[in-house]
């Protein structure tokens, strides 16, 4: 199956701010990108929009993270699972930062839930997004 490249950026993206995350990296470390993208990323065009996608998110972050706790509704931020975590701070960041069409971001979270969270990832993941979207089109 032919993996559109934006998504498979996506993808590494998840893997890298997970990996960052347990490493406790909170800044974008070119170093460790490199090294990332060397073990996993054959594509360049991949890489560089990985590359895009990890510095905004982890260069953002404060904001990222304070706007995503303002739409956990009876949840902790702090008791997220990396992975939730990370596909909310990839979706936020693309939802305030980028252009791509909200449902687009959305969709592509939900779906890297269902391909790597819990039983009940997607539709957490989509419950939080779809109204933090609703606000940001709406400017908060």
């Amino acid at each position: 199956m032919l993996i559109n490249p934006i998504s498979e950026a996506r993808n590494h993206t998840i893997q890298f701010l997970y990996q960052s995350e347990q490493g406790k990296l909170t800044y974008f470390s070119e170093g460790h990108f490199v090294e990332f993208a060397k073990e996993f990323i054959e594509n360049s065009e991949v890489t560089e929009k990985c590359r895009e996608f990890c510095l905004g998110t982890l260069e953002n972050l404060d904001k990222i993270d304070i706007l995503i706790e303002k739409f956990l509704k009876n949840w902790r931020f702090d008791r997220l699972s990396v992975l939730d975590r990370s596909i909310l701070r990839l979706a936020t960041y693309e939802l305030t930062q980028s252009s791509v069409p909200s449902k687009v971001a959305i969709n592509e979270a939900v779906e890297l839930a269902k391909k790597y969270g819990g039983e009940d990832s997607f539709s957490f993941i989509n419950g939080v997004l779809d109204p933090l979207a609703s606000a940001v089109r709406s400017k908060i």
